[in-house]
């Protein structure tokens, strides 16, 4: 076996953030990361414990976050991330291949609505869906995960130094599938099924 090495990495990014009239805010950025000596499954089906070490990796894209608050009561936030991931030296089974679980689309989307004054002050509502493009389950590519959108939803109310939280997760009760790191082989495991999550907090 060849002789181990460290793994060395180089970075990139540039961003900015803005906040303008209207209560519109967010920031952007984008990066390239360069990963070199990676260690990864060395892919053979007799010993899935066997590791080698990829040559180059990178990894490049685009992050996205803006809120929108034009009101006290109203607010919603978008976030998006571009990432595109490439194995750009390796043995020729991986070489092109784009990195296991990482999806090239991912975005939410919330909105929420306090109530600010009045008999009902505290109270609050949210409505938010979560979205991935397919992911790979292995490198090399042999079997992708499809993409999915999830819709949730929240109802809050917080009163003096208390709050309660009642989380709606899965609300269409979607059947979908995450990547799971299990010997790097295709394993999925369904995702959260239409759950409910109840959270109290009293803040001292």
């Amino acid at each position: 076996l060849a002789a181990q090495v460290p793994e060395t990495s180089r970075q990139y990014e540039i961003g900015a953030k803005f906040a303008a009239a209207g209560g519109l805010s967010g920031s952007i950025a984008t990066y390239r990361l360069d990963r070199r000596n990676v260690v990864v499954s060395a892919g053979d089906p007799g010993n899935p414990f066997l590791q080698s070490q990829s040559g180059e990796q990178r990894a490049q894209g685009v992050d996205v976050d803006v809120v929108f608050e034009p009101t006290p009561a109203w607010s919603a936030l978008l976030a998006y991330a571009y990432t595109d991931t490439e194995v750009t030296r390796d043995e020729d089974a991986r070489r092109g291949d784009a990195f296991s679980r990482v999806p090239k689309h991912s975005a939410r989307l919330a909105v929420r609505y306090r109530v600010v004054d009045g008999p009902l002050a505290g109270l609050g509502f949210g409505l938010g869906s979560r979205t991935t493009s397919p992911r790979e389950l292995t490198l090399p590519n042999l079997d992708r995960v499809p993409g999915a959108t999830v819709f949730d939803a929240q109802v809050s109310y917080t009163w003096g130094n208390a709050d309660i939280a009642l989380a709606l997760v899965n609300l269409t009760d979607k059947l979908y599938f995450e990547p799971y790191q299990y010997l790097a082989q295709s394993v999925v495991i369904p995702g959260d099924s239409r759950s409910a999550y109840l959270n109290l907090a009293y803040r001292f």
